[in-house]
């Protein structure tokens, strides 16, 4: 009878998370489903992520759309800011390498998704930390952001008043005097990052429930491209873009001429059918 038992205990199971991240069966689902989600995401990238070719302006130069490219709003964002500065050289924050900009094809979306993969470690790592140091990290997340956006200004603004022996608004029109100048770095920088961030948002968000084991991550991840699909298809649809047109690329048609498995699904059908 002790010997049933001791073998009882042995082949115990347990469904902890801590336990059940460690099992090999566990970390190659979670590696394959990985790999899908990146794979999807590429094929994405490849099918909605450009625009229509005809949708340049006078010059010739191609105007901006809502394509699932990152790069085509940071392209805009940057362009905006240097008309508005009057620097033609306005260069982001973040290196052009890391954003994916320049790069055509799948390179537009290589570093960010390894981006989303550290993001996606570091957060797993601290999901397994004690509820205390969970806490301690993200409120020290939080405070780092609001001294890097605002610490310039206050350090300056209290200085510039303890020197004249004035107070005054940290804006003003003394250049001197308008600390508010300060607030355009982060500001730029954390505009890009969100940008980024947004279009990314089934890759970060379907790794976190993937290796978080998170259902409702993995939603989130199912869900945000659902809806841009949708969208994409609304907006691109022929009926539409004769009163609405945003220079989104139409889905090509069922019928074509060029046929894939003998000749039973069309070729331009047929990466949709696979993503699907």
């Amino acid at each position: 009878m002790a010997d049933d038992v001791e073998l009882q205990e042995e082949g115990t199971k347990t469904l902890h998370l801590k336990a059940l991240r460690i099992q090999w069966q566990i970390v190659a689902i979670q590696t394959i489903a990985t790999l899908a989600l990146i794979w999807l995401y590429l094929q994405l990238g490849s099918n909605f992520g450009a625009c229509d070719a005809a949708h340049v302006d006078s010059e010739g130069a191609q105007l901006w759309c809502p394509a699932l490219d990152h790069t085509l709003t940071l392209d805009m964002f940057e362009n905006m800011l240097g008309s508005e500065s009057g620097d033609s050289g306005f260069d982001l924050p973040l290196p052009d390498f890391l954003t994916g900009q320049g790069n055509e094809g799948p390179g537009r979306y290589y570093m960010p998704i390894i981006l989303c993969g550290l993001l996606t470690a570091g957060w797993v790592f601290l999901n397994l930390q004690a509820p205390q140091l969970r806490r301690k990290v993200v409120l020290g997340g939080l405070i780092a952001l609001i001294l890097f956006l605002a610490g310039r200004l206050l350090l300056g603004w209290f200085w510039g008043m303890l020197t004249d022996w004035e107070l005054y608004l940290p804006i003003s029109s003394d250049v001197s005097r308008n600390h508010a100048e300060t607030l355009v770095y982060p500001l730029v920088l954390y505009t890009q990052i969100f940008i980024v961030a947004l279009f990314m948002i089934p890759v970060w968000t379907g790794m976190m429930g993937i290796w978080g084991l998170s259902r409702r991550m993995i939603g989130w991840s199912l869900g945000t491209t659902l809806v841009y699909l949708g969208i994409h298809a609304l907006l691109s649809f022929e009926a539409v873009t004769v009163y609405f047109d945003l220079g989104l690329r139409p889905i090509s048609p069922q019928i074509s001429n060029e046929m894939v498995l003998g000749g039973l699904v069309s070729e331009t059908i047929w990466p949709l059918l696979l993503m699907a």
